[in-house]
């Protein structure tokens, strides 16, 4: 398996691609469309996942955008770029209230900003400040409007238990455990970065500082845990989806060549799982409980229904 896509619910479509194609530079990839739903799938050419915006036509009168909190399942997501005070310049004249980019501790050299329906997109220097050596920038057009092509980077999820989540998506899908920092920040918090189990960190030791730059400058995406110190004590702190919003985090996804051995090997384990066809994309997939009560669809490769 890999990882797929973000799938975010958006309210208003049309402007949502505008943005995402105009703005930074993706691509519209596919456009899936019904009575009742509406899906465009939005890629950068250098990466290999997507951003899937969901439109319920059925609630097409709400007009809402994102209210994000701090106990929301879904925190951002995160591009990659290689020259970060290229693409603040580019967005500061068309993007209010984007912070300037700025040296994170020894996190990384970071800025954030929200798309038109207050979804944030935190964007991450492939160095850090310290270490810049960056390439000529391209020139400006329709395909890159910030003077490069950034990476879908990471998928930013909370978790009360990164002990069972790390286990659920190390066992069941594939990934390990590559990245970790601690964030001695208001009352702290640890993240954990998940990739695919193929990639290799220059350094064993997932505290090592030299593997985080490395992480920045791999193509393909990770999932990030954010763990606030302490929540699983605090009874009246409960990660909340918003499933039932029109608006918000509506899951991840990740496709395989060989969907049935994936049942397989999830009945063998006596993991709960749903079986669907969906239907507006003509695909089967299955849909799978994270050990933090969100959404995972696991899909079948298109190449399997050709």
């Amino acid at each position: 398996m890999r990882l797929k896509a973000l799938q975010l619910k958006t309210q208003d479509p049309e402007n949502a691609v505008d943005f995402y194609l105009n703005i930074l530079g993706m691509q519209l990839v596919q456009t899936y469309q019904s009575d009742k739903a509406l899906i465009n799938i939005l890629q950068f050419s250098k990466s290999n996942t997507q951003l899937e915006l969901h439109f319920d036509k059925r609630q097409q009168h709400y007009k809402s955008k994102y209210q994000q909190e701090s106990n929301d399942i879904y925190w951002k997501y995160s591009l990659f770029v290689d020259n970060i005070q290229q693409v603040y310049s580019t967005l500061s004249n068309q993007i209010e209230g984007i912070n300037e980019p700025f040296q994170f501790g020894n996190i990384g050299y970071l800025m954030h900003t929200k798309d038109i329906e207050n979804y944030q997109i935190e964007f991450i220097q492939k160095t850090f400040k310290q270490s810049i050596s960056l390439p000529l920038p391209l020139k400006a057009n329709k395909t890159f409007p910030l003077y490069e092509l950034p990476v879908m980077g990471l998928i930013s999820l909370r978790t009360k238990d990164p002990v069972k989540s790390i286990h659920f998506y190390e066992t069941f899908f594939g990934m390990k455990l590559l990245v970790r920092m601690y964030v001695d920040r208001s009352n702290g918090f640890t993240l954990y970065f998940l990739g695919d189990n193929g990639l290799i960190a220059p350094n064993p030791n997932i505290d090592a500082i030299e593997n985080r730059e490395w992480m920045y400058q791999q193509n393909s995406a990770f999932i990030e845990l954010q763990y606030y110190w302490s929540s699983e004590h605090q009874e009246e702190f409960e990660l909340q989806t918003k499933e039932e919003e029109p608006i918000g985090f509506k899951g991840v996804k990740f496709e395989t060549k060989d969907l049935e051995k994936v049942k397989s090997d999830f009945l063998e384990k006596n993991i709960s799982f749903r079986s669907n066809v969906n239907v507006i994309q003509s695909r089967n997939e299955i849909q799978i409980m994270s050990p933090d009560k969100y959404v995972i669809i696991i899909q079948e490769n298109e190449s399997e229904n050709n």
